[in-house]
């Protein structure tokens, strides 16, 4: 299972006039671009993520990003991912975010839920989407995780998360948790040349039922550094 993102054009003419000068204001005004999860429902174009049913990816990095001149499109990984030997989360990718064609981000690593006597646990993959590697507000990045919130481990936040989307539950599946989104891109000469980064957060909750505390722990993957194109 996975969730599949994609994009659409809006049409002309049914955009408010805010809307209309949030778009000039991007460089979208030609472009006309809407978010849309895979279930048809229409997302806002500054892609507010307010539930793990609604995310958008292209769009935000179109109206954050500037727009460089035309290349070919790539998918290449950068930095190092954290955590244990086998127990750490990894990235990857099967395609390139080509204009009209469809490119999916994987995930491997912890993915797994259940019971220890009294402790509940569960370990979801999350991944995360930016447009800079450089700060996010005040940040700079790369950004340490403190050690006691990564299990000791020296894991690195890469980028911005302007979008965060938490992987949905897959009852009787292998895993818990889908490990996989796929995302269509469309085929709009506007996207040429944006670029945008990924990465996974591993977050593990665990839950004691003798105490009725919980506990979080949280583990990253290396990035990966995305160029639309042809």
């Amino acid at each position: 299972m996975h969730r599949t993102v994609r994009l659409v054009r809006r049409p002309r003419g049914t955009r408010s006039a805010g809307a209309a000068a949030r778009d000039r204001k991007a460089g979208l005004a030609e472009a006309g671009l809407l978010c849309e999860d895979r279930l048809g429902v229409p997302a806002p174009l500054h892609c507010k993520v307010h539930s793990m049913i609604r995310s958008c990816l292209v769009a935000l990095a179109l109206a954050l990003a500037p727009l460089v001149p035309a290349q070919g499109a790539s998918y290449t990984l950068f930095g190092t991912a954290c955590g244990t030997p086998g127990f750490s989360p990894s990235l990857g990718v099967r395609g390139v975010p080509r204009l009209g064609t469809t490119f999916t981000v994987t995930y491997g690593g912890p993915n797994l839920c259940g019971f220890l006597g009294p402790i509940s646990f569960r370990y979801r993959p999350i991944l995360l989407t930016g447009v800079s590697r450089s700060a996010m507000g005040g940040i700079a990045l790369p950004w340490q995780v403190p050690p006691a919130l990564a299990g000791g481990a020296n894991c690195l936040l890469l980028q911005s998360t302007d979008v965060v989307l938490p992987m949905p539950a897959t009852p009787g599946g292998a895993n818990c948790f889908a490990s996989e989104a796929a995302f269509a891109v469309p085929n709009v000469p506007a996207l040429l040349g944006v670029e945008f980064y990924q990465q996974w957060l591993a977050w593990l909750e665990r839950f004691d039922s003798r105490t009725s505390t919980t506990t979080y722990t949280l583990l990253l993957s290396e990035g990966g550094h995305a160029k639309l194109g042809t």
